[in-house]
């Protein structure tokens, strides 16, 4: 949209997502990251952001391509409604994180589900039994007992990711891991909330963060030596059509009352006009 590449995490984020599974793949949302980095046409980029978050897998990943976009061009998140653990992670790598007023931002923290269904199995007169190699090898298998020495060996490894989790928001908001250790209690803030804790740098809508980055773009002072000059010999050119103009966020809200902000955030994406958004 006018130089500034919209893109869209929304939904559960996992490394491969499908029709079957929804949500965003990491895997895709890097690849289009890397895409706007090599395009000369954009010159900043926008991540819409509307996630609860998702798997470990694959998002230290996508958070390295955010924090190398923003090496090289303008990149802002913009949390809409929920930007949250995995999603935040990549989030913040961002060179600015802003949130409507109403998004809750935040859940640092990692965990993982392990069941003791042991009692279940003896209730239908069922003995597993697990025949391994290595003290760990088989931790809950279904029907087993979970031991309180496997229940620590989780929580090292939980221990293990979750570090990685706080360095990464560390680094990507410029605070000390130790204050990142006081945050992150996956406790989930409203955007001024969030603002205090210097989660995010500010509170706005989508299309004002739009609107700005447009701005900037169009601000930038064009390289040495693309300045053209016209001579007395140069011949006008002709008059173009008038082209009905790109319609803004807050168009698309007053032609289509009730709309939701995906169909809104589709409709820039496409450059529609007014017209065709309302048809």
């Amino acid at each position: 949209i006018e130089g500034v590449a919209v893109i869209e995490m929304s939904g559960p984020l996992m490394k491969m997502a499908s029709s079957l599974t929804g949500g965003s793949s990491t895997v895709a949302i890097g690849q289009q990251i890397r895409a706007a980095m090599n395009d000369s046409t954009v010159h900043s980029i926008l991540l819409w952001i509307d996630s609860p978050g998702g798997t470990v897998s694959g998002t230290q990943d996508l958070a390295d391509d955010i924090a190398a976009a923003a090496a090289v061009k303008p990149t802002v998140t913009q949390a809409e409604d929920l930007c949250a653990s995995a999603a935040f992670w990549a989030g913040s790598q961002a060179s600015k994180v802003f949130a409507n007023r109403t998004a809750l931002v935040g859940s640092i923290g990692t965990y993982m589900v392990i069941e003791d269904s042991s009692g279940a199995a003896a209730m239908e007169g069922v003995k597993v039994h697990v025949v391994r190699a290595g003290d760990f090898k088989g931790t809950g298998v279904a029907g087993t007992e979970v031991t309180q020495e496997q229940l620590a060996d989780c929580q090292r490894i939980i221990d293990g990711l979750n570090s990685q989790f706080l360095q990464g928001v560390a680094t990507g908001r410029k605070l000390t891991f130790a204050q990142v250790q006081q945050l992150a209690d996956g406790r989930i803030h409203v955007a001024a909330e969030a603002h205090k804790m210097g989660l995010i740098d500010g509170v706005q809508s989508f299309d004002a963060t739009l609107q700005q980055m447009i701005a900037a773009g169009q601000s930038q002072t064009p390289s040495k030596g693309t300045k053209k000059m016209a001579d007395e010999t140069t011949v006008p050119a002709p008059v173009a059509p008038v082209v009905p103009a790109v319609a803004s966020f807050a168009d698309i809200e007053a032609a289509c009352p009730g709309c939701d902000a995906a169909f809104t955030l589709a409709q820039l994406k496409s450059s529609a006009t007014v017209a065709q958004a309302s048809t």
